[in-house]
């Protein structure tokens, strides 16, 4: 049996705001944990890439409309 620690990364955004993936701008909710991406845009990748906090930026949360 093999046992791993692996560290993981949160990122968590302010009150109001929400994290925007700037590779291809897909909003992601206000908290974020940090892995393998293996799809941009829709599109798999063919390697996938490890994710770091500068890849997302906080932006103001989007309005939703009531029903």
């Amino acid at each position: 049996m093999k046992i791993e620690t692996i560290e993981q990364i949160k990122i968590t955004a302010e009150d109001g705001k929400v994290l925007r993936r700037i590779l291809d701008n897909q909003i992601c909710g206000n908290v974020v944990y940090l892995g393998y991406t293996y799809y941009l845009g829709g599109a798999k990748l063919a390697q996938p890439i490890k994710e770091v906090p500068e890849f997302y930026e906080e932006i103001d949360a989007p309005i939703e409309k009531e029903k």
